[in-house]
């Protein structure tokens, strides 16, 4: 797990959102819990089907994964 800033898809290049999007300025004004995963981690919770729509627990907590790496 890992907090990450809406900038995150720019300065890291080798990331690149396969479905859905990046976490907006909008994701942190409002406070959201959202997810980004990876895709192994996407393939292992949610075969065969894409995670975007889905939620996941962190800690306790549930995420929307709005998005997948």
């Amino acid at each position: 797990m890992r907090g990450v800033e809406p900038d995150l898809i720019k300065t890291v290049p080798q990331f690149a959102i396969a479905h859905g999007r990046a976490v907006t300025t909008d994701d942190l004004e409002h406070n959201r819990s959202v997810a980004i995963l990876g895709a192994g981690i996407a393939d292992t919770l949610f075969p065969p089907r894409r995670p975007v729509g889905k939620a996941v627990r962190l800690n306790g907590k549930p995420y929307d994964c709005d998005r997948h790496l």
